[in-house]
């Protein structure tokens, strides 16, 4: 029987099917159940196929990764430009944008921060730190201008508070944040607010209003 033409497709839309079903096997099966040959598989394709785009499975682990920095890049930059936000909703937006990335993904992320993946783990850190620090230096020069916050080195400021906010966010995501404890988010966002000379309690009244 005549199969029918072989379907060819853009090598970068076949890569991006290799990454959905890998990224849709880890989270069903685990990382280290998921073989090669479920891959391709659930994609339709050949096993040689993969290794035209991939040389392992670490690979496609780190081409996750990547894309979730480009989706974080996106996304943050979306909120950046926002002509209708002020500087103090585009902060807790962009936050939560990070936290809700992992949702759904969450074998996945956590799988990235295990020790055995430290230097991929690195990797991701290294590419998103610069746009991060970028980004929220300019929103900080935003929120002086807007007279929402009193910070007289934005840039040094940013690093600061990222610096509180990974620690606050280490293993979360937006799916977890309802049960965080309450108290504990309200001296997070003090002490932001105190470095952003933003006025006690903002913080916290726009997490609450944006977070409906």
């Amino acid at each position: 029987m005549n199969p029918g033409p072989r379907i060819s497709k853009d090598p970068e839309v076949r890569k991006e099917e290799l990454i959905d079903a890998a990224e849709a096997l880890f989270e069903e099966k685990g990382y280290d159940d998921t073989a090669v040959s479920d891959i391709v598989r659930k994609v339709g394709v050949a096993q040689g196929t993969f290794y035209l785009y991939f040389r392992s499975k670490e690979e496609v682990l780190e081409a996750f990764a990547d894309r979730l920095v480009n989706e974080f890049t996106v996304k943050m930059r979306e909120i950046e430009d926002d002509p209708g936000r002020n500087a103090m909703e585009k902060f807790v937006l962009i936050t939560r944008a990070s936290l809700s990335l992992t949702v759904g993904r969450e074998k996945m992320t956590d799988l990235i921060h295990e020790e055995r993946n430290a230097i991929l783990h690195y990797k991701l850190e290294k590419r998103m730190l610069p746009s991060l620090i970028n980004t929220f230096t300019r929103v900080i020069e935003q929120g002086n201008r807007e007279g929402l916050f009193d910070v007289p080195y934005p840039r040094e400021a940013a690093i600061a508070v990222l610096g509180i906010s990974q620690q606050f966010g280490e293993g979360t995501s937006d799916h977890t944040m309802k049960s965080i404890v309450m108290e504990s988010l309200e001296r997070i966002l003090d002490i932001i607010e105190r470095v952003l000379g933003a006025k006690k309690g903002t913080f916290l009244d726009h997490y609450k209003e944006l977070g409906r």
